[in-house]
């Protein structure tokens, strides 16, 4: 990989007319140390010159490298708290279940532990880390007080444990609207395949795919709770439940997508714009709807969140392939989220990656010019870089060309960065994941 890298960025170190010293120095002095990653950490002040990155925007959207990065979940949690504490940022959403987060936050509301019950919705990789507790701690501790930080689901998977609640919360829905529902014959066959859907099994391949008529037979009826929840009667706004109901199907047709899944297969461009397709819906209906005066982070991988990202260069001849298919949640949001929601990418010079279930591995060296190797001369620790207004400044505007940088599976690309996120969060020294000890 070093040697095709090499051969693609021969001559990048030639990006401005300074040596590398010089634009090491140059960042060191415009951009904002971070002191500390310390997720106990209560003193803020390192972090209170961002106030101004973040003024302009009601929605932050945080990446990551590689899920599971232990370092990047402290540095994370350290950002999440600040905008939480300092800037009234009170909804955090993930790629979790639209109903399985919405069910969760109920469930931590009346006293039950994040853990437990985001332990039902998030990927086992967070909550089963040890540098994700800290963010878990939080969550906690906010929802008993008076500003608390609200959990929320952009995702349309569905959880086993959160089937049945959902039957039961989404028949109370449709009875309020019209008690005929309450009959309905198709009810059981409808519920017992979204149970296979939720459970895996036919992606695992112990079920068979149902066959077109059955697969039909649910839509339809799945159309019909669409066409009863229109009214405007019951409790709880019959709104969310339709949305719920469009992540239904969205589940179910992403289930006949994928089909049997071999684990040892990359899942095909096509599968992840499926899902994405679903999640910038849902982030588009939740800040619409939902949350439309309050303020929201989202937690996600960078892959998810960057602007052109077929526009990204890479040596390696599969993975630019494979951008160039891609149309994920950062090329979805619509306009009407403006102001422009502010991308936070996540990068290291050194260190190792991976999450509690890989086997961690080591950074390469990066490439002499590119944005870590830079930012390794500066000695920093940890620093932010707002790309947007950096590359406005004095002596920035070698930050509008090409640069190397490697936030997206810690591979080097190259690219007009400024056009594809809005700050890099840079970390020195990269640890993996370590399993949480209850």
């Amino acid at each position: 990989l070093r040697v095709v890298a090499a051969t693609l960025w021969l001559g990048s170190a030639a990006i401005a007319t300074w040596a590398d010293e010089d634009l090491a120095e140059w960042l060191r002095d415009h951009v904002v140390p971070i002191q500390s990653l310390d997720t106990t950490r209560s003193d803020s002040t390192d972090l209170l010159e961002l106030s101004r990155y973040f003024a302009d925007t009601n929605l932050v959207l945080l990446g990551e490298a590689t899920r599971g990065d232990g370092t990047t979940f402290e540095a994370k949690t350290r950002l999440v708290r600040f905008l939480h504490e300092h800037l009234g940022f009170d909804v955090l959403v993930f790629e979790c279940g639209l109903f399985d987060c919405h069910r969760a936050w109920q469930q931590i509301r009346h006293g039950r532990s994040s853990r437990d019950a985001l332990g039902e919705a998030l990927f086992p990789l967070y909550v089963e880390s040890q540098q994700f507790q800290a963010l878990l701690d939080l969550v906690d501790q906010s929802a008993r007080g008076k500003h608390p930080l609200e959990v929320a689901g952009i995702d349309s998977q569905l959880g086993p444990s959160a089937l049945q609640p959902l039957r039961d919360g989404l028949g109370e829905a449709l009875a309020a609207c019209d008690d005929t529902t309450k009959s309905n014959k198709d009810r059981d066959s409808t519920w017992e395949v979204l149970r296979h859907v939720a459970d895996g099994s036919y992606s695992s391949g112990l079920m068979p795919l149902p066959g077109p008529g059955i697969r039909q037979q649910i839509t339809e009826q799945l159309d019909h709770f669409s066409e009863i929840l229109e009214c405007s009667n019951g409790e709880e706004d019959p709104a969310f439940w339709r949305q719920v109901v469009v992540n239904l199907r969205w589940a179910m047709e992403l289930t006949w997508e994928l089909g049997r899944w071999d684990a040892r297969q990359t899942m095909s461009p096509a599968i992840h714009n499926l899902r994405d397709a679903q999640m910038a819906e849902n982030l588009t209906w939740l800040r619409q709807h939902q949350y439309s005066d309050r303020k929201m982070i989202v937690w996600s991988l960078t892959l998810h969140l960057t602007r052109q990202l077929g526009e990204l260069e890479t040596g390696e001849t599969a993975t630019a392939e494979r951008f160039r298919r891609f149309e994920l949640l950062g090329e979805r949001l619509p306009s009407e989220l403006e102001p422009d929601p502010y991308v936070v990418a996540f990068t290291a010079f050194q260190g190792r990656k991976g999450s509690i279930f890989q086997q961690p591995h080591e950074l390469l060296v990066p490439t002499p010019g590119s944005l870590e190797h830079l930012m390794g001369q500066t000695g920093l620790e940890g620093a932010f870089l707002d790309l947007q207004s950096l590359r406005r400044l004095e002596g920035g505007k070698w930050l509008n060309r090409p640069l190397i940088a490697r936030p997206i599976a810690f591979k080097e690309l190259r690219g007009i960065w400024p056009r594809h996120v809005d700050a890099f969060f840079f970390i020195r020294t990269l640890q993996a994941a370590r399993r949480s000890v209850e």
